[in-house]
């Protein structure tokens, strides 16, 4: 019954839930992953600007932990290759970012991209601020 006096009648069914190929919550030494870029300031470390606090833990990935980036600054930060099996894929994660905007626009960007041989990159997401 339900909150209303309904009879209620409901099928059960069974999820499989698959294990995540790659799970990172940076609170141990990062493997795989690579910055570059002009005037590149990729940290890994406990941030003390920003969001100033991690999604789980204390660590993460972020331009400066402890403050801003240059204005001019172009940069990357690529996760590990990771081989997917056949079928569906999707990609899940947490982010914070301040982006720097102004009435028409926005002077900051971030991207997501994925590639198959790390020279194309198809483009999944934009951010501005």
């Amino acid at each position: 019954m339900d909150y209303g006096k309904n009879e209620v009648i409901s099928e059960n069914f069974e999820v499989q839930v698959l294990p995540a190929i790659l799970s990172e919550d940076f609170e141990t030494e990062t493997v795989g992953w690579e910055s570059s870029g002009a005037y590149d300031t990729w940290e890994w470390g406990v941030p003390t600007s920003g969001s100033k606090k991690a999604f789980s833990g204390e660590k993460v990935y972020a331009t400066n932990p402890a403050g801003t980036y240059r204005n001019d600054s172009d940069m990357i930060l690529s996760a590990p290759a990771i081989e997917l099996p056949e079928g569906q894929a999707r990609l899940q994660f947490k982010h914070w970012y301040e982006l720097e905007s102004y009435d028409y626009g926005s002077y900051d960007f971030a991207h997501v991209y994925v590639s198959t041989d790390k020279e194309n990159w198809d483009s999944l997401a934009e951010f501005t601020g």
